[in-house]
């Protein structure tokens, strides 16, 4: 994910777009991602494993 956000500024404004919501996507729906929100949500710790 760095590595993908210090490249979008050398991109096309539309390129740019589409890296940055691809990359959102990605990693906003992973098993932990979804736990921490959860989590979040619930005021609790996540809980991993």
């Amino acid at each position: 994910m760095i590595q993908a956000l210090s490249r979008i500024d050398d991109m096309a404004r539309g390129d740019g777009f589409f890296t940055e919501s691809l990359c959102a996507a990605l990693s906003q729906t992973s098993d932990d991602a979804r736990e921490k929100l959860k989590a979040f949500l619930e005021k609790r710790k996540p809980s991993f494993g």
